[in-house]
């Protein structure tokens, strides 16, 4: 009998994560899960029963502590790291993502049988955070010379925070493979803010990350970002699983990302297909940037789905949870 492939995925009791372990059991793969906190296994469990066969879990409470993911990665072929904290949870954000990072490459650079390494990075990690954004078409190759000074990242807001933290992942990952040299092959998937309806959620409640920031612009008069610039939650999860066999060396990028739409268009939808929602939202927009996503398109083989995709998956499932 055919052994199948083994993927230790961190971060599965997160909106991309456990959406990244449905779709890895799906397409057939055997799975290790990580989480930090032990009682977030039985929610898990009841949301993927029909395959314990193939899924195991461990758990690993800190990402910051060197070598914490050191005893979980033998057997693997694949490691997909995903684990990092929401833009806007509060607390220290720059350090979970930065030696995170540094503890998965250097726990996969022990195990001979990894072939491929794929990070959860973020489209702001390449896009510039000033005004120079501005009419930019982000891609790839797009590099920032931005100097980043921990010192100073505790007094930045969760956005900056946690895009400094993206940005110094990405470096530190570019450094360990100039250094290291390492058996495997890295890549690392940068999508915009990502939305759609969540598999773990079970309540109004528990709407939290990017689908709460765009619900709460949708509720304030406000727009909490300068455009809609957005990525379908299946859409990520399905590049994730195909790059692990995508054909490559080295290390390798992908933007994940639909085209960019104006807050009218949102509002637009919103008014015509959810009347009966209170929308309070004043639609402005003051950034015109976009990404160039073909390389994910032709490479692994994407078409993302647009706004209104991901603004009425998410809406019709938060409706059905409560009235508004």
């Amino acid at each position: 009998m055919k052994v199948l492939p083994l993927i230790f995925i961190t971060g599965a009791s997160g909106f991309i994560g456990f959406e990244v372990a449905y779709q890895a059991l799906q397409a057939g793969y055997r799975l290790r899960l990580s989480v930090r906190d032990r009682d977030s296994i039985p929610k898990l469990q009841r949301a993927l029963s029909g395959h314990s066969d193939r899924m195991e879990f461990v758990v690993v409470p800190d990402i910051t502590v060197s070598g914490c993911f050191d005893q979980f990665l033998h057997g693997a072929t694949y490691v997909i790291h995903v684990a990092s904290p929401l833009a806007f949870a509060g607390g220290d954000i720059y350090t979970p993502a930065v030696r995170g990072t540094k503890s998965i490459l250097s726990a996969a650079l022990q195990v001979k049988t990894i072939k491929r390494v794929v990070l959860t990075s973020s489209a702001l990690a390449l896009i510039p955070g000033d005004h120079r954004r501005e009419g930019l078409v982000v891609s790839e190759q797009t590099e920032l010379d931005e100097a980043i000074d921990p010192a100073l990242i505790p007094s930045l807001d969760p956005r900056a925070r946690y895009r400094a933290g993206k940005l110094a992942a990405h470096r530190a990952t570019l450094e360990f493979a100039s250094d290291h040299d390492p058996h495997f092959n890295i890549v690392m998937l940068y999508p915009t803010f990502v939305f759609g309806p969540s598999r773990l959620q079970e309540s109004a409640s528990e709407l939290a990350g990017t689908n709460a920031l765009l619900f709460s612009t949708l509720m304030s008069e406000h727009p909490k970002g300068g455009q809609f610039l957005g990525v379908h939650i299946e859409d990520v999860a399905k590049a994730h699983i195909r790059a692990l066999d995508y054909a490559a060396s080295g290390v390798s990028g992908f933007l994940l990302s639909a085209k960019r739409r104006s807050w009218s268009e949102v509002c637009k939808l919103v008014s015509e297909e959810f009347p009966t929602m209170k929308l309070k939202l004043q639609p402005r927009d003051w950034e015109h940037y976009s990404v160039d996503t073909s390389q994910a398109e032709k490479c692994l083989g994407l078409s993302f789905r647009p706004m209104e995709d991901q603004v009425r998956d998410l809406l019709q499932q938060q409706l059905s949870f409560r009235e508004f």
